[in-house]
């Protein structure tokens, strides 16, 4: 391997994540229709990220020829309680990027897994050419899509493959935020960049010769990995918290930042039941 090639763990922001990207597993050329993804979500700190849960995403095709996608977000809170979020997406067969509705249940789980009634939250939005329809609490709220793609949080991993390429102009978009906050936002891919994937920091022993003899000193080495091609890509936009996504040839993400919290991913499986 040229030893110029960089680790994906140099490049901003994954060096906080380094530790956790000596998991990323080797993975096929090209996922199926159907999959599971999981992905460790991380802490962003001032030297380092730290576990605080997982995103779990499920795609598979429907009878009618689109593309139902499931979230599990777990994420904890204070005193070992777990946010648990649950979506289920529903896309069409002509767009792969704006979902035509979706449900949305979360509650905040004890130590013992037991649900908090007073923390629960449900959601169900439709969305048409003209708005996304969102119902909450008995009260429907209509947001102006604008002739613009409309894709909540999580739908963005689903769909690099319709991200604009390098050389491609910006593709504004409207960002639906925590699933229900409208912020119009920008796509924009910054260019490729051929890294290591997977290398992982070992101990090795350094000769030291001395005047008489010699000694063995231990230092910490990075050792294998494996070629790639990465994509990056921005997320913009007026009260948008900046995101950081990195995509390999297969169109998956691999890594995603944005302000305090970050993904990276641990493994993929073949169906969506894993």
């Amino acid at each position: 391997m040229p030893e110029d090639t960089p680790r994906m763990g140099t490049l901003f922001p994954c060096a906080l994540a380094e530790p956790f990207l000596e998991r990323l597993p080797e993975l096929p050329p090209r996922s199926g229709d159907a999959w599971t993804r999981r992905y460790r979500v991380l802490t962003v700190g001032m030297k380092a990220m730290g576990s605080a849960g997982a995103l779990v995403l499920r795609r598979r095709p429907d009878a009618d020829g689109g593309v139902l996608l499931g979230v599990d977000y777990d994420r904890s809170v204070v005193a070992r309680h777990v946010c648990a979020v649950r979506v289920e997406m529903v896309f069409g067969r002509e767009d792969p990027v704006t979902p035509l509705r979706w449900s949305l249940h979360s509650v905040t789980r004890d130590p013992d897994g037991n649900p908090d009634p007073l923390t629960e939250y449900a959601q169900d939005a439709e969305v048409t050419a003209d708005h996304v329809a969102i119902t909450a609490h008995g009260r429907t709220r209509r947001i102006p899509r604008r002739g613009l793609p409309a894709i909540p949080n999580w739908g963005l991993f689903a769909s690099p493959g319709a991200w604009p390429g390098p050389g491609s102009a910006e593709r504004p978009i409207l960002l639906l935020d925590d699933m229900d906050q409208p912020k119009p936002a920008r796509l924009a891919c910054a260019g490729k960049q051929r890294v290591l994937l997977g290398a992982q920091r070992l101990v090795s022993e350094r000769e030291i010769p001395l005047e008489r003899g010699r000694v063995w000193r231990p230092e910490w080495v990075w050792k294998g990995g494996r070629a790639a091609e990465l994509t990056r890509y921005h997320l913009t936009g007026d009260g948008v918290v900046p995101y950081v996504f990195y995509t390999d040839p297969a169109a998956r993400v691999l890594f995603a930042g944005a302000g305090t919290e970050a993904y990276a991913l641990e493994a993929e499986s073949p169906s969506a039941e894993g």
